[in-house]
């Protein structure tokens, strides 16, 4: 944001949003398998693992 990009705000927006890391569990499933995380396939790992990364109000 501090670059010599120049963006109107509605610009800025779009690409913040596409910047935004989204709840996908699949895409975590690429690194934490049952070799490497054998407890992140019980019911509401996910969830849980999520909640200790997720940074609320850090686009």
């Amino acid at each position: 944001e501090m670059g010599d990009v120049v963006a109107t705000n509605d610009e800025m927006t779009t690409l913040r949003n596409q910047m935004r890391v989204k709840l996908d569990a699949t895409l975590c499933m690429e690194c934490h398998d049952l070799d490497n995380s054998p407890d992140f396939h019980e019911p509401g790992a996910f969830e849980k693992y999520w909640a200790r990364i997720v940074h609320e109000g850090k686009d």
